[in-house]
């Protein structure tokens, strides 16, 4: 009896683990983890010119500022959702199906993160380092002169980390009131250049016809702006000048501009 009782109690414990065991709760994806293969890599906005930047390994991907980051899966036969995490929170992202148990999720990165993606027990992690995009710098490097064919000519330096795109020369009349001559704001007159496309310069020549210019002949306080790509703004410190005028030797014609300055 006691034999009959010990076997007894054994199989019913063995059944009762498999009992428990088929009525659990528990789910399993159908993707096998060694079917699902990831590649990532970032697209840099069209203005750096710089190539897409693939993602090596453990190796976190540098990244300009507004970039595309592209993360692809394959072999996976469920889509959940990937999620990008910064120090500012968490975003879910909602991938493309690409077609043959393939899809594709981007994002615009602004900010250094995580991306993470999991799809049944695989799981695939992308540190993200964002790179800023520094304003451009300019200065000027000589007094502004004019040459022989009554054109402003300025001398001046200037560096982007991906490129000045545009050099501008801000103007405003010198006036009595200095604090507002100063300001750069609604009275501004703004001309702008062909000079531009270039990472780093120093003693470059701008040659300016200002002859027909508003202010042409008048005292002025200018700065020169370099604009990149991202249209950032960086400014040279102020300086005087006077805008060329066309010399005019006949009478008549001296007398007419003479007139039309005082209007």
């Amino acid at each position: 009896p006691i034999v009959l009782f010990i076997v007894a109690f054994l199989s019913f414990g063995l059944g009762t683990g498999r009992f428990r065991h088929a009525l659990s709760m528990t789910f399993y994806s159908p993707t096998h983890p060694g079917s699902v293969t990831f590649e990532a890599w970032v697209d840099p906005p069209d203005y750096t010119g710089r190539p897409p930047l693939y993602a090596q390994g453990d190796t976190a991907i540098q990244a300009p500022a507004g970039s595309t980051l592209v993360v692809r899966a394959s072999g996976a036969s469920d889509l959940p959702r990937p999620r990008f995490i910064t120090d500012r929170g968490q975003r879910f992202l909602t991938p493309d199906t690409l077609g043959g148990n393939s899809a594709e999720a981007r994002t615009i990165v602004t900010d250094s993160g995580v991306f993470d993606w999991r799809i049944g027990y695989s799981r695939q992690a992308y540190t993200v380092n964002v790179t800023p995009d520094a304003p451009p710098v300019i200065e000027s490097l000589e007094p502004p002169e004019a040459d022989k064919r009554d054109r402003l000519v300025l001398v001046f330096e200037a560096s982007d980390d991906y490129g000045v795109e545009q050099v501008l020369l801000e103007l405003v009349e010198l006036t009595d009131n200095l604090e507002e001559a100063t300001a750069f704001d609604g009275v501004v007159e703004t001309v702008e250049t062909a000079a531009g496309g270039f990472t780093e310069t120093s003693g470059q020549s701008l040659k300016m016809g200002l002859t027909r210019h508003p202010l042409a002949g008048r005292k002025v306080i200018a700065r020169l702006v370099a604009v990149d790509g991202a249209q950032q703004r960086g400014v040279s410190a102020p300086f005087y000048t006077t805008v060329p005028d066309k010399i005019f030797v006949e009478p008549l014609a001296k007398a007419i501009v003479e007139q039309r300055s005082l209007i």
